[in-house]
């Protein structure tokens, strides 16, 4: 019966849900990588290797081909593979592996790299990129029996099938052997370059310095370390896990890890240059906040202040004073003067009288 279009409407959405949550729940960086250009390429391949996606879909390798977040590398008998990874890490893959790329996540800000590789089956050589040393970062392959964590280091990593033996010594005087159970797998880990920490699922832990191995038996501490030239085993191991890289890809290896390197290195520069600007304007901070405040009045000034009534404003200075007025008096007319001839006190004089009123003086000749 053909299904309804609101059944396959619904069944869209349910997938774009589920697909949702996948991304959410996937780191960030690891898959926007993924969504990308990937984490690495295929830079060898012999015999008959696939990759395994998350979406447990399988498909034939190929050089230069890409490789993901996620993806589980397995190779059949005779088969070969070898990754170069973005962070200049290379991983020769020997036959009859399947190893899987659990976690692969980088914070660009903080320059710091988390690699976990999960491997149930066969034996890897990882040549670990500098970065892991000159940062603090983490790069670790897990198996069923140990996880061992590398920084700028080389090592290899076999699982041991049941029933096989592995002999290693303290001395190349004096060798031992180990045979695993019947029922269980053991590991072996050897250091070919730097230093590696083994733990076992108790947290039991041993350190490789280079040229020494350790085995990892099933709820049992790991083995001190030995001498690998001590354990043809181990040197067996050590010296078959190598893959050659194909001569056509060479140059452009060269180029890749020569871009990362640079790219590398201005991270770390940009991640040391972080907290030092931090820490400057934290200071800053600190400082401004540590200055003391200027100390408010006390209650009783504020108060009084407040009550008092505002001073008085000073007084303008004098303006400079205007010259008095000056009065202009007007003259008056000429006064019609009338003399009379009169004889006072026996003194012949002129009588002046303005206008013809009475006489106001007389003038003696």
């Amino acid at each position: 019966m053909k299904p309804s279009k609101l059944a396959t409407r619904n069944g869209l959405l349910a997938l774009l849900l589920l697909a949702a949550l996948g991304v959410a729940l996937m780191p960030l960086e690891a898959w926007a990588q993924a969504q990308d250009k990937g984490i690495g390429f295929v830079i060898a391949r012999t015999g008959a290797v696939t990759i395994v996606s998350e979406s447990a879909v399988a498909r034939p390798i190929s050089l230069r081909q890409a490789v993901f977040y996620g993806d589980t590398l397995v190779t059949g008998p005779k088969s070969t593979t070898k990754v170069l990874f973005d962070d200049n890490t290379i991983l020769s893959v020997s036959e009859n592996t399947e190893l899987q790329i659990t976690d692969y996540i980088y914070d660009r800000r903080k320059a710091k790299r988390t690699t976990v590789l999960t491997m149930a089956l066969g034996r890897v050589k990882a040549l670990v990129a500098d970065f892991y040393a000159a940062t603090d970062s983490r790069f670790e392959i897990h198996t069923p029996t140990a996880v061992a964590a590398a920084r700028g280091t080389g090592m290899v990593v076999w699982i041991i099938r049941p029933g096989a033996a592995q002999r290693f010594g303290a001395a190349q005087t004096k060798a031992r052997i180990i045979r695993v159970q019947e029922n269980g797998v053991a590991t072996g880990i050897a250091s070919i370059d730097g230093t590696v920490q083994v733990t076992n699922p108790l947290g039991q832990a041993v350190t490789l310095f280079t040229g020494t191995f350790t085995i990892v038996q099933a709820a049992l501490p790991p083995s001190p370390p030995a001498p690998i030239a001590t354990s043809p085993a181990a040197q067996q191991n050590v010296n078959e896990s190598d893959v050659t890289t194909d001569p056509t890809v060479e140059s452009e290896v060269n180029t890749q890890m020569a871009q990362q390197e640079d790219a590398a290195e201005q991270d770390i520069a940009a991640a040391e240059k972080a907290p030092a600007e931090e820490e400057v304007a934290a200071a800053e901070e600190a400082e401004e906040e540590a200055a003391p405040a200027e100390e408010a009045p006390p209650a009783e000034e504020v108060a009084e202040a407040e009550e008092a009534p505002p001073a008085e404003e000073a007084a303008p200075a004098p303006e400079e004073a205007a010259p008095a007025p000056v009065d202009v008096v007007t003259a008056p007319p000429p006064a019609t003067i009338t003399t009379i001839d009169v004889i006072t006190a026996g003194i012949p004089c002129t009588v002046i009288s303005p206008s013809g009123n009475l006489p106001i003086g007389c003038v003696v000749p």
